[in-house]
């Protein structure tokens, strides 16, 4: 696994769990669209056993969003400590920009006040101290 590739573990488990909340709001939506009666006026059962099964889905997914935040703070705390190794300050800086807060390096250019081809190079030294430690 490259420093890069190790740094980014972090944005992508976030994406992922992001993904899962939309779902679970999407679930939600949905739970609350379903009635329980049907065109004559008579009431069906079906409706509340599709309500169960949507409640059901958006448990499991509640479950695995909190397991992979579980993982994320321990990923994210391994990052700071990789990142926290990184002597030059503003090598750290950048490195948090970019995979703790999730920045672009076009981003960071502009928040550090650097060009951008010197933060793809300052990016370079970085990532080399990370793959060091």
């Amino acid at each position: 696994m490259t420093a890069k590739e190790y740094l980014s573990r972090y944005r992508f488990l976030n994406d992922g769990i992001n993904a899962k909340l939309m779902q679970v709001e999407e679930l939600r939506s949905k739970a609350q669209t379903v009635s329980g009666g049907n065109s004559t006026g008579a009431h069906s059962s079906q409706p509340y056993d599709r309500i169960g099964e949507i409640t059901a889905k958006i448990v499991d997914l509640e479950r695995e969003i909190n397991e992979e935040i579980d993982r994320l703070v321990d990923i994210q705390r391994e990052i700071r400590e990789a990142i926290a190794a990184v002597t030059e300050e503003r090598l750290r800086t950048l490195l948090e920009y970019k995979y703790l807060n999730c920045m672009t390096l076009e981003e960071i250019a502009v928040r550090m006040d650097y060009s951008y081809p010197q933060i793809c190079r300052l990016h370079g030294r970085a990532l080399q101290q990370v793959k060091m430690i």
